[in-house]
């Protein structure tokens, strides 16, 4: 089997030879020491060919690993498939073996959190690895090229794959909770047990969501699950969240692509040191049962903190959790509260589901979380729960549909959206409705109703005349008698605050 590239050695002559062969692309000459300071992410190509003399061999293909990385993925592409020239392929650390995947041709990768099926996940640790290359059938006068390319990178985990492409609503769980915390199972028994990750997934998928997001509480534990079971699951997508759990509330995330402490550093300290960073890097961060107490019903639940950092610092707010959606501890009231201060958060609602066999409590997609995204993928999803183009069904994926915006005539704004001063004149609201025959439509104005109208069909428009200043916000809720089915995002008119 002969090399065509070969990797960098630490020091000396060490790399100039592979499996007994020299190296032929750049000569055999010493190498440096591999620098300490490296550019994420870091490439290296290995690759050569193999013939009959390499016909069930084992063989080492040695890379460097730099200080600071968290992930490698290797990706092989070879020929001779046509002629039944197969590859087995695993990997070693300095440890020892990480893994084996045979003659599996997919992307494979590890980090400290996730890892492919046939490989440990764990710590990367700098130094020298190797890709094992098998060759368990190579014919008579074949002489077929390989490359392995091997993707370093400083993350712990990438966003996750595009199940469903094209923009639409997708509608999902923020919510839910396995036995890696407090989720648990009956088994129809009077003992519970952890409840495994795939029955909340099939829960979700009976109720016929798009996405759903696991989010045990300050753990990471369920990521490694939610990647290994997400070809089981498609088209429905598993987002790896967590659920940020303080003494001093409750936070979800998700989008998150390492994990970070949940500690606070001392019990009077704000939780905005330790959400201020996880939203910083990218994911999306959201309150969680704001309104829930904060005694022996609910330790820690209740969101004791809204000082101008901390609400700055994230997102969103569940304005609906569980059954809960009306009333003194349901969300709205103070999500509304926190926008008339000038924040913009991002309504959204969880179902909270701890007991997915179990029907008499809360339902995995009670309530659902409807996001306008460019695909089903974890990236969308975050940009579309940012932009707040978002609207939550309080009875599930069944409920109403609903869409508002703001319009001068010549251009459109959507929910989340802010509509610039100098468009007041002449601007008018709109906002389309189905399945809510017979239900009342109310506009809200800085929380306030300032006008309703029953709904006479299966899909509406309805416009709707207001008269707003900069730093209002208008939104709506849909009733059927005095409860509420679906709430939306505001259209904000104004300068924003931040």
């Amino acid at each position: 089997m002969r090399a065509i590239d070969a990797p960098i050695s630490r020091t000396g002559w060490s790399g100039c030879l592979l499996w007994g062969l020299l190296v032929v692309a750049s000569g055999c000459r010493p190498t440096p020491p591999v620098r300490t300071a490296v550019t994420f992410p870091v490439t290296v190509t290995l690759q050569g060919e193999v013939t009959r003399a390499d016909y069930e061999t084992l063989r080492e293909l040695p890379f460097d690993v730099p200080a600071g990385t968290a992930r490698i993925e290797l990706q092989l592409e070879a020929e001779g498939s046509d002629a039944r020239t197969v590859f087995d392929v695993g990997l070693r650390s300095p440890e020892g073996l990480r893994g084996w995947s045979g003659g599996r041709r997919e992307r494979l990768h590890i980090s400290a959190l996730e890892a492919s099926a046939g490989y440990l996940p764990g710590p990367i640790s700098a130094g020298r690895w190797a890709v094992i290359l098998g060759v368990p059938n190579v014919r008579e006068g074949r002489r077929d090229a390989f490359r392995v390319s091997v993707t370093l990178s400083d993350r712990t985990r990438e966003w996750g794959p595009v199940v469903r492409s094209g923009p639409a609503w997708y509608a999902g769980d923020l919510h839910a909770h396995s036995g890696h915390s407090d989720g648990r199972i009956r088994l129809g028994t009077p003992q519970a047990i952890g409840g495994p990750v795939h029955v909340v997934f099939e829960a979700a998928r009976q109720a016929g969501l798009d996405f759903v997001t696991l989010s045990d509480h300050n753990t990471a534990a369920h990521w490694l699950d939610v990647a290994r079971l997400q070809p089981f699951y498609a088209p429905m997508l598993l987002l790896p969240g967590r659920e940020v759990t303080t003494y001093r509330g409750h936070a979800n995330t998700v989008g998150e692509r390492a994990f970070s402490d949940f500690r606070l550093s001392s019990p009077q300290a704000s939780p905005v040191e330790v959400v201020a960073p996880i939203r910083g890097s990218g994911a999306f961060v959201s309150i969680n049962h704001p309104g829930r107490p904060d005694d022996e019903t609910c330790m820690g639940c209740g969101w004791n903190v809204d000082d101008e950092a901390m609400l700055e610092a994230v997102d969103g707010v569940e304005i609906v959790n569980g059954m809960t959606h009306s009333g003194p501890q349901s969300g709205w009231a103070i999500w509304a509260r926190w926008l008339n201060r000038g924040h913009r958060l991002t309504a959204v609602g969880g179902s909270d589901e701890h007991t997915p066999d179990e029907t008499a409590d809360y339902a995995l997609g009670q309530p659902t979380t409807v996001v306008w995204a460019e695909s089903l993928s974890e990236g969308a999803l975050v940009a579309g729960l940012k932009s707040g183009r978002v609207y939550v069904r309080v009875d599930g994926p069944g409920g109403p549909t609903l869409d508002l915006r703001a319009t001068d005539g010549v251009t459109t704004w959507q929910m989340g959206d802010e509509v610039p001063a100098s468009a007041l004149n002449g601007l008018r609201f709109e906002a389309d409705v189905a399945g809510a025959d017979g239900q009342r439509v109310e506009w809200i104005r800085n929380g306030e109703v300032v006008a309703t109208r029953t709904i006479q069909g299966p899909a509406v428009r309805l416009p709707q005349a207001l008269t707003v200043v900069a730093g209002d916000w208008v939104a709506l809720t849909v009733r059927q008698g005095a409860v509420p089915t679906a709430f939306s995002n505001p259209v904000y008119v104004g300068r924003r605050r931040r």
